[in-house]
């Protein structure tokens, strides 16, 4: 009697396991949405950017891999060092401004 199996409890652990797989997939179905959403609209295009980064294509013929080239030559642009400067430039002059008067708003706001 003692190595006899108690009927229902191999049927409880079944459907303990498939209410624990059921819980998985509804899970898995609420991220699904997003997680393809990032992947098709950040995922993919960052990867397929960091390829074209080292790459020579000029969109009608077959890629060609070009190293480090590609950042040697933007290094010598003069149109990439104005590009760069002015970017720090506005970064510098429009993010603290920035702050300063979401700051200021932020009080304003919690005093009324």
């Amino acid at each position: 009697m003692q190595n006899e199996p108690v009927l229902g409890t191999e049927a409880v652990k079944r459907s303990a396991l498939s209410k624990s797989v059921k819980d998985h997939l509804v899970a898995y179905s609420f991220i699904a949405p997003n997680f393809i959403g990032f992947a098709v609209f950040t995922l993919v295009p960052m990867i397929y950017a960091f390829v074209l980064a080292f790459v020579k294509w000029d969109g009608a013929n077959p890629m060609e891999y070009a190293g480090l080239r590609n950042f040697a030559r933007l290094l010598q642009d003069s149109t990439f060092h104005k590009a760069f400067w002015n970017t720090i430039i506005y970064t510098v002059g429009v993010v603290p401004f920035t702050m300063v008067c979401q700051a200021s708003m932020r009080g304003r706001s919690a005093r009324s």
